[in-house]
């Protein structure tokens, strides 16, 4: 099953967007997206 940061790392891929370019974007420091993104 799915979680919401699985659908939005998907998401990000199609928009070819890097992990880093999110975390600046959204504020969110980047190896907390990684770790969300993953399920942890």
């Amino acid at each position: 099953m799915k979680n919401i940061f699985s659908t939005l790392k998907e998401a990000r891929l199609r928009k070819g967007l890097k992990l880093r370019e999110v975390a600046a974007q959204t504020g969110i420091d980047a190896a907390l997206l990684s770790k969300m993104e993953q399920g942890r």
